[in-house]
C-alpha cells in the first residue's frame, strides 16, 4: 500500500469520525465503546450520562444505573472477556445497579447483550468475566431464543 493511499485513508476515517462526534453518536476516541453507550442506551430507552461519568454511563426512567461495557469480536466468534482486568478493579469502586456487556462482530452487528446484577459479577482468577454458555443464560437479554 503507498503512503499516499494511507494518509488518504486515515483522513478518511477522520471525517467519519466527525460525522460520528456530531452526531453525537462518539463522545470520545473510543469508537466502540462509544458507539456501544450509544446503541445500547437506544435499545433500552436509557439516558446516557455525560462522558467521563465514573459511577456509571446510563440510567432508566426508574432511576436504575447502568455500567455499559462493549467488545467487537470477529464475525464467527464472539468476544469472550468484558471487561479488562484494569476495568473491573475500577467497577468495584463504581456506584451503579446493572452491568450491560454488549458484543459487536466484526460487521458491528450485535451479537450479544448481557445484563449482570452488580452483585452477580463473578471474575474469573484472572479477574475477567468469560463470556461463556452459562452466562449468556442467565443474563443474556439478546439474543433471545
Amino acid at each position: 500500500m503507498e503512503d499516499l493511499d494511507i494518509k488518504t485513508l486515515l483522513q478518511e476515517y477522520n471525517r467519519l469520525m466527525q460525522r460520528l462526534q456530531e452526531a453525537g453518536i462518539i463522545r470520545s476516541n473510543n469508537l466502540v465503546a462509544d458507539y456501544g453507550e450509544y446503541l445500547t442506551s437506544k435499545m433500552l430507552d436509557l439516558t446516557l450520562m455525560p462522558s467521563g461519568n465514573k459511577d456509571y454511563d446510563a440510567i432508566d426512567k426508574e432511576g436504575t444505573k447502568y455500567q455499559i461495557k462493549t467488545r467487537k469480536g470477529s464475525r464467527h466468534k464472539i468476544a469472550s472477556i468484558l471487561p479488562t482486568d484494569r476495568t473491573l478493579e475500577e467497577l468495584k469502586t463504581c456506584d451503579f445497579d446493572f452491568l450491560l456487556g454488549m458484543v459487536f462482530d466484526n460487521d458491528w452487528n450485535v451479537r450479544l447483550l448481557l445484563k449482570i446484577p452488580r452483585e452477580k459479577i463473578e471474575p474469573n482468577k484472572h479477574k475477567r468475566i468469560v463470556i461463556n454458555k452459562d452466562l449468556i443464560a442467565k443474563y443474556g437479554i439478546m439474543p433471545k431464543s
